[in-house]
């Protein structure tokens, strides 16, 4: 009993360690496991944050991790990823289940519903427990309902959560709708990220309702904030500040409306991302009626949105960088880069891909792997489909069909880049009375040259003009702004005159008023005085002969009232 005593406690102080040292418990885990703490997870480990690519974690080597995250309360950092943007068909895999020595293709574990479920359970308690946690990103994992009400409930019960993404993750409109719930009521969450979640407007909506709800809980603050005539800063309120959510083709005009008429009496957020959601130039439009009310957003991306013109994108543009021009906080907000369209596949091959490209060659392997390509984009197929591709390629027939196709791809960017210049370069020769022109058309190297440089300070000095053009936007909205304020300045002044003028005459008349009654209230006094005394003599001099009637006048003569 003593032994198994002292083991228990020794067992609590290591579970109570455990959750301040990921490392060591993690570690210990794997020890008692017999197996090999994953490199990736130690080496960020120690400085507070675990950023793991789920497609390397085998099945044995996921129940110390999660047992060991399940605690713990240090983490700043917690992401898992996924880089296999499809699921392999049944068809892959019933060829590729066996290779030519009969070992098994291993498929990586956190595609099983039980191992995401056994994720969502872990990562929920340690959002119960912990108060450093301020980022959790999952990427391209499988999420089921099960999972996402399970994640909700963590997230409800979190307390320093800032950055929240599920990019990927194809969770659906109904499950965005139970994380915007655990969302709404969290005072810490700066940024949300659903990207490619698979929205449509419905979706837009339900995240169009969590910025009002924040903006409602915000204003509240502000009014707070500012009693006792104090000014309110609304940049160091804490709240929601970025929603992303690019890569939803299915939000279009009705959750970019939405979002718009959200965001027209909103103070706080700073940014708002929706490249690829199918918008049209109705949303496109209905985000730039935004400006009108909201001075605050430093981004709203509608890149690679095909259907909204470009005049329109740049006008929405400029009057972004107008406002960021005046803002203090445009740096914490910086632009995403640009989504890949096309769909990613897997750069890692399994072992027996591998194998079977070793004995077979690059043609047999590239055989292998046809049905495997087929998610590359139609754009990339066509580009090496054509007559100039198959031409290259048999000219570089020894080397691999990688490097060709790369090499084939840099020289027709070179080539572009080229004509581009080129076309420039003739543009000036035309308005330039010089003899350029000849030299072009020979093709005289150095004339290329003076026309490439040409056509680079051409497009700095457009460049500099583009950004002069922005910086005078600006200082004349800050001038109009600043003469609006005066103007109101001055209007309030000439009213405080008028009432301070009414004023002084009221306090005049009433002064005057009061005067007048305290005199005509004296000379009654005065009248009753003297009337009361007339008659107390009155009453004397008859109470005197009243004596001398009676015989009695020896008293009036004491009293010294002579006869």
């Amino acid at each position: 009993l003593i032994i198994a005593a002292m083991s228990s406690i020794a067992t609590v102080q290591v579970r109570q360690r455990g959750s301040i040292d990921f490392p060591a418990y993690y570690e210990s885990l794997c020890a008692l496991q017999d197996t090999c703490p994953l490199r990736e997870v130690l080496s960020g480990a120690r400085q507070g944050r675990i950023d793991v690519n789920a497609d390397r974690v085998r099945l044995s080597d996921w129940y110390p991790l999660l047992k060991a995250l399940q605690i713990n309360k240090s983490l700043i950092h917690v992401a898992f990823r996924r880089y296999r943007r499809r699921e392999p068909s049944q068809e892959e895999q019933q060829s590729w289940s066996r290779c030519r020595f009969g070992s098994r293709v291993r498929f990586p574990a956190i595609g099983r519903r039980d191992m995401t479920l056994k994720l969502s359970k872990a990562i929920a308690d340690c959002l119960s427990v912990t108060t450093s946690l301020e980022s959790l990103q999952l990427e391209d994992i499988s999420l089921q309902s099960a999972d996402v009400s399970v994640l909700a409930k963590g997230i409800g019960r979190n307390r320093s959560l800032k950055n929240f993404s599920v990019k990927y993750c194809q969770i659906g409109d109904n499950n965005v709708d139970v994380l915007c719930r655990s969302l709404k009521n969290s005072k810490t969450i700066v940024s949300v990220d659903f990207s490619g979640c698979c929205l449509t407007g419905k979706g837009g909506k339900t995240v169009a309702d969590l910025i009002q709800h924040q903006a409602t809980e915000r204003h509240s603050e502000a009014w707070k904030e500012s009693l006792r005539h104090r000014h309110p800063n609304l940049n160091s309120m804490s709240g929601l500040k970025r929603v992303t959510l690019c890569s939803n083709p299915l939000l279009g005009d009705k959750g970019a409306v939405a979002v718009s008429e959200r965001l027209k009496d909103d103070l706080w957020l700073k940014a708002i991302d929706l490249q690829q959601c199918g918008i049209t130039n109705v949303g496109a439009r209905a985000l730039q009626n935004v400006m009108q009310y909201n001075t605050n957003l430093v981004v709203i991306d509608i890149r690679l949105n095909q259907l909204v013109d470009p005049g329109l994108r740049d006008a929405i543009l400029d009057e972004v960088t107008a406002n960021a021009a005046t803002d203090t906080t445009q740096d914490m907000f910086p632009w995403l880069l640009l989504v890949n369209s096309t769909v990613t596949i897997t750069k890692q091959k399994t072992k027996a891909t591998v194998v079977m490209s070793a004995k077979k060659g690059a043609l047999s392997s590239r055989s292998h792997l046809s049905t495997k390509r087929q998610g590359i984009s139609s754009q990339t197929t066509a580009k090496i489909k054509s007559p100039q591709m198959r031409h290259a390629v048999k000219a570089q027939k020894r080397l691999p069909w990688r490097t060709t196709t790369r090499f084939i791809k840099d020289r027709q960017k070179n080539e572009q880049r080229y004509k581009g210049a080129h076309e420039t370069s003739s543009v000036l020769s035309s308005l330039s009375s010089t003899s350029s022109e000849s030299g072009s058309q020979t093709g005289d190297p150095v004339s290329s040259v003076l026309h490439r440089q040409d056509a680079r300070g051409v497009v700095s000095i457009q460049q500099d003009l583009h950004r002069l053009q922005v910086e005078v936007e600006s200082c004349r909205r800050i001038l109009n702004e600043e003469s609006d304020a005066r103007a109101r300045a001055e209007a309030k002044v000439v009213e405080l005159e008028v009432e301070n003028k009414q004023l002084k005459a009221e306090i005049y008349s009433k002064h005057s008023r009061e005067s007048q009654k305290m005199a005509v209230g004296g000379v009654a006094a005065d009248e009753h005085l003297l009337g009361t005394i007339e008659a107390s003599f009155k009453q004397f001099h008859s109470f005197m002969d009243l004596l001398r009637d009676n015989d009695l006048g020896h008293l009036c003569a004491l009293v010294g009232h002579s006869n």
